[in-house]
């Protein structure tokens, strides 16, 4: 079965996250801060509704408008009617559902439109008792102003085919799902449901700053740190180990961490994270010590042009030129790309992603199925549809290629650039 990411979630996406502006815009900086402030809340929200299986709820943050779009997986476009009549089947059919967010994203397009990109995982529980899990799941979110409040007006999701959730047999599997409980509490700005993942007498570690020991402590920490608007974290396992007598065990990530700062901008910190945790006598791990260390701080939105640019995108395919394909592209911290389930959030990762695929793959013939352009405003607007990529691989043989999309373009100055991309495969 299909999960909707609510599991609009299952029908789409999620947490109150970071933000910039991505073009010129009248707005001032306090006006966007505002505006991001105001989604992140809409945001968090809806989740809350999604994982409290509450359809009423649910719907208020989906916009019963006639141009109201939601593209599944398969590339299929669905109406307000539609969505409402399969979203009421998917929430009659389940009984628990859990959104672990990994990243999030929210760029003011204009005055009354915002675009959230959003990563993480869904896990859904059937009145059967089955649990599935979709890991990872991509939602992509267009939110405009109605009166004094933000819904969605479209809505973009994908992700692999969900798979049964078994008992968990290993150790690092146990932990692997404790560390992302520990991040998704913590994007959720829930203080309380973080803490539960800590020992006692746990202790923190920050980067230039004295230890923090015993959960009062960190409590205090975590009251200063997520009442910051912006705050979110994102990170990237990258080693997982269990002691030989399986009750400790550590986890080793790469992560960003986003804050508001003075200027009322998102400030971006990146580092690496070595997190302990000690196994209970209830078999449950929980953080018995977490060390970080920063690496540096950065901080942080016409149909015929439109399709120009669309065309000049394919262009750029077919004679393999990485550099005119990438100028296409915002080149700006806002910035998010969802390839086939995956995700490239900075200018740099895509470029290496485009010059391994333009080595892999020759003969290059792309053409576009179908494509829709809506205008969101000026300086903004939403490309939905399909298309097909043939090629030849390295070793000669014939390759094909079909994917569902949809691209935000933003117009910053003289000319229409790719801000976001979302695209799940389909069947050749």
């Amino acid at each position: 079965m299909k999960i909707l990411f609510v599991s609009a979630f299952a029908l789409a996406a999620l947490v109150g996250f970071t933000a910039s502006a991505a073009f010129a815009s009248p707005l001032t900086e306090r006006q966007q801060a505002a505006i991001r402030e105001e989604v992140g809340e809409a945001m968090k929200g809806f989740i809350v509704a999604c994982e409290r299986i509450d359809l009423g709820e649910t719907l208020k943050f989906e916009a019963d408008i006639p141009e109201f779009r939601f593209a599944d997986t398969d590339g299929q476009l669905y109406d307000y009617p539609t969505f409402k009549k399969n979203l009421t089947d998917l929430f009659a059919g389940c009984s628990a559902q859990k959104i672990f967010t990994r990243r999030q994203e929210i760029t003011v397009l204009g005055p009354d439109i915002a675009l959230v990109a959003w990563h993480g995982a869904i896990e859904l529980t059937q009145k059967d008792g089955t649990a599935l899990r979709s890991d990872p799941y991509n939602g992509t979110f267009l939110f405009r102003r109605f009166g004094d409040a933000w819904k969605i007006a479209y809505q973009h999701e994908s992700g692999p085919a969900p798979q049964p959730v078994g008992p968990m047999t290993s150790d690092e599997e146990q932990l692997r799902r404790t560390d992302a409980e520990l991040v998704a509490a913590a994007n959720a700005h829930d203080r309380e449901r973080w803490l539960a993942c800590f020992e006692p007498d746990a202790k923190l570690l920050p980067p230039g700053g004295s230890p923090l020991t015993g959960k009062e402590s960190i409590r205090k920490f975590a009251t200063v740190v997520m009442s910051n608007p912006d705050f979110a974290v994102a990170h990237k396992i990258e080693l997982i180990e269990v002691s030989p007598a399986r009750d400790t065990g550590w986890v080793s990530y790469a992560f960003e961490l986003t804050v508001r700062g003075e200027d009322g901008r998102p400030a971006v910190e990146m580092g690496t994270d070595v997190t302990l945790y000690r196994k209970g006598a209830d078999g449950k791990w929980r953080v018995l010590l977490d060390a970080w260390s920063p690496h540096k701080a950065t901080t942080g939105g016409v149909a015929l042009a439109v399709t120009a640019l669309l065309d000049d995108y394919f262009l750029a395919v077919e004679t393999r030129d990485a550099a005119k394909f990438l100028r296409l592209f915002a080149e700006n911290a806002d910035l998010t790309v969802f390839e086939n389930n995956e995700l490239r959030f900075t200018h740099r990762e895509l470029a290496e992603f485009v010059a391994g695929f333009f080595k892999d793959y020759t003969d290059l013939r792309a053409t576009w199925e179908k494509r829709a352009v809506q205008e969101l405003s000026p300086t903004a607007a939403v490309v939905t549809g399909t298309f097909k990529v043939e090629a030849k691989d390295a070793k000669g043989a014939p390759v094909a290629f079909r994917n569902a999309f949809t691209f935000v373009l933003v117009k910053p100055a003289d000319r229409w650039l790719v801000q976001h991309v979302h695209e799940s495969s389909l069947a050749p």
